[in-house]
């Protein structure tokens, strides 16, 4: 695993940053905020806007092929995916809140 830190940028509905516009404002503000700049930082910034418009929501959904667990079934699937969850969060290292301050 790196240990290289990572910057991960989730926009939320709308067009997004699609020229990485986002960067020009975000590295003085960690700036001033005491936080290095983001040289030698992996940034990841999908670009998933399109897939917020509902552009398939015209779509037929396919018939339901199984029975949804219920009782113990849908309990054991819950813990299974909390577990998975947290090994996932393992596996992403813990959050560095940096040595700034929040404005």
């Amino acid at each position: 695993m790196s240990t290289s830190p990572i910057l991960l940028l989730l926009h939320g509905v709308g067009p997004g940053h699609q020229g990485d516009e986002w960067r020009e404002a975000l590295e003085p503000a960690l700036a001033a905020l005491g936080y290095p700049s983001l040289d030698g930082v992996t940034v990841i910034a999908p670009k998933y806007a399109h897939a917020l418009r509902g552009t398939d929501d015209d779509e037929s959904l396919p018939e339901r092929t199984i029975r949804a667990p219920f009782g113990e079934a849908a309990r054991r699937n819950r813990r299974a995916f909390e577990r998975r969850m947290g090994a996932v969060e393992v596996a992403l290292g813990r959050h560095d809140r940096g040595t700034g301050w929040l404005r």
